[in-house]
């Protein structure tokens, strides 16, 4: 019997045909639910059963929502660090911007999305605008 997608072979002679994934979904569908309800520590959590390296727009969802949380700083460094390394031909003032924006966003979330919006879009990253508009229509 040849593999197919739903089946996994498990040696020569033993097919599966099931694919055992917990009764809540697995991990990215709790990622998911913990960003959308805007719960922290349960995204922060959901993100260590994830594969790795995130993509960015799912590091940018989680730091957003950990805006209000002790690992909001070493979350918004380590996304800026990605942003600049992965984003091509980003300027001295782009990166400097994203980086004033995180620092802005713990107490002036809409502001900090305004300028970063502008400066994903300005970049062709329009994943990550639309990441930030999904949290900014979750807040209100």
């Amino acid at each position: 019997m040849k593999p197919t997608a739903r089946t996994h072979v498990l040696g020569p002679e033993v097919v599966c045909e099931h694919v055992f994934v917990s009764i809540k979904g697995g991990s990215w569908v709790t990622f998911e639910r913990a960003i959308a309800g805007g719960h922290a520590a349960a995204a922060l959590a959901a993100s260590y059963e994830l594969p790795r390296p995130l993509q960015l727009s799912h590091a940018l969802a989680l730091t957003c929502v950990l805006r209000s949380h002790p690992a909001f700083e070493a979350a918004a460094v380590r996304w800026h660090s990605r942003f600049v390394q992965e984003v091509k031909g980003l300027s001295v003032s782009d990166a400097s911007l994203a980086l004033a924006a995180f620092a802005a966003m713990p107490s002036s979330f809409e502001a900090a999305v305004g300028a970063l919006t502008g400066l994903f879009e300005a970049r062709g990253r329009s994943d990550l605008a639309e990441v930030l508009d999904l949290a900014l229509s979750r807040m209100g």
